[in-house]
């Protein structure tokens, strides 16, 4: 059997993304026929040996994904907060101007609403600008840490077939050797 050249390779799922020809597909998810032709082709081309050291490293990757996910309550918690101190900010700015403007008659009702109107469309810019990268950053995780869980699938139900494989050719060759002394007693 040929033995892959792993060396080139610091991830497994590096490995499987070009030995499948699975570029862009590295942050969505498989349809059942390239599932099926994956874990077919793996079972046929790789030894128990191979699998497992596959299915090792898609694990410890799986496993930094999933120790990752503690982050994301910790980011949240900072996001909220800043985004509640923008909006008590931004009441307080509001505050400020209608004591201003009350203070002073000379501006008109007019030039009030424009300054107020300013404020908040700089606060909502700042808060829209932060939400797009942090929504768009998130979506990427999730869907590469799906991506992650589901080579971890395939391989390790490659890694069961060919176990279960190899268990049932040494059980059939014991029972021919076994067969073999018997035959020729006959």
């Amino acid at each position: 059997m040929k033995y892959p050249n792993y060396s080139r390779y610091q991830k497994a799922t590096a490995y499987l993304k070009e030995r499948y020809n699975l570029r862009w597909i590295a942050f969505g998810g498989l349809s059942m026929g390239n599932t099926e032709k994956i874990k077919n082709d793996l079972v046929k081309t790789h030894s128990l040996s191979e699998l497992r050291s596959i299915k090792l490293n898609v694990n410890a990757q799986l496993d930094r994904y999933k120790q990752a996910n503690v982050i994301v309550p910790v980011v949240v918690f900072i996001l909220t907060t800043t985004f509640s101190l923008i909006t008590s900010f931004t009441s307080a700015i509001s505050n400020t101007y209608n004591d201003l403007f009350s203070a002073d008659k000379i501006n008109s009702y007019k030039a009030k609403i424009e300054m107020v109107q300013e404020g908040y469309r700089l606060n909502t810019n700042m808060v829209t600008f932060i939400m797009f990268f942090v929504l768009l950053i998130a979506c990427f995780y999730f869907q590469r840490y799906f991506w992650v869980s589901l080579m971890n699938n395939i391989v390790c139900e490659a890694f069961d077939e060919k176990k279960s494989f190899d268990e049932n050719v040494k059980e059939s060759n014991k029972k021919k050797k076994v067969q073999l002394p018997n035959r020729l007693k006959l």
